[in-house]
């Protein structure tokens, strides 16, 4: 979800917003952050907000992508570097 943090609340076993959610972690995998760069991040040592934001820079993405890769992928606890993260609350606003 690109930047933004999708909170479905207790959707999650919705298969549609699963499927939603696979859909997303597929696209983010290679294409907001090539394996190559991730793994390069990680070869330089443990992940920190310093090295999280330099990896963001390097692939054009926002630090907290970065962030929610490594915790993607079980490198980083869900608690941790969320500082990078930033929150954005939808709405389903219509104007009139």
């Amino acid at each position: 979800m690109s930047g933004l943090e999708f909170d479905d609340g207790d959707r999650r076993d919705d298969p549609y917003v699963r499927e939603l959610e696979d859909e997303a972690d597929a696209f983010a995998n290679e294409r907001l952050i090539p394996t190559r760069a991730l793994d390069a991040l990680l070869v330089a040592g443990p992940p920190t907000a310093a090295r999280g934001e330099s990896s963001a820079d390097q692939v054009c993405v926002a630090p907290g992508i970065v962030v929610g890769r490594l915790q993607y992928r079980g490198v980083l606890r869900h608690d941790q570097l969320n500082g990078l993260r930033e929150r954005a609350a939808l709405t389903n606003a219509v104007e009139a």
